[in-house]
């Protein structure tokens, strides 16, 4: 299984000296949504564009992140589907 996303945008952060405040400043992503990516919480799905910001700011590939943010989102959609 790949990476899970908020593992490596929190590893990444982490690895560079960064608190969330410094990536949300960096990324022009907000603090909140950092936290909920990072804590991978099943009620939110970063949107695409908050995912390349964060990628970039992190100097990461943007398409693995992407592959997961979009399999995080079709697992959402579905959960939705479902209640």
């Amino acid at each position: 299984m790949p990476p899970v996303l908020g593992e490596t945008v929190g590893e990444v952060r982490r690895r560079r000296g960064w608190s969330i405040e410094q990536l949300s400043k960096r990324s022009s992503v907000p603090a909140r949504l950092i936290r909920e990516v990072e804590s991978q919480s099943p009620t939110y799905v970063p949107s695409e564009t908050n995912t390349v910001l964060l990628a970039e700011t992190l100097r990461v590939a943007a398409g693995p992140l992407l592959e997961e943010r979009e399999r995080l989102f079709e697992q959402w959609h579905r959960l939705d589907i479902v209640r």
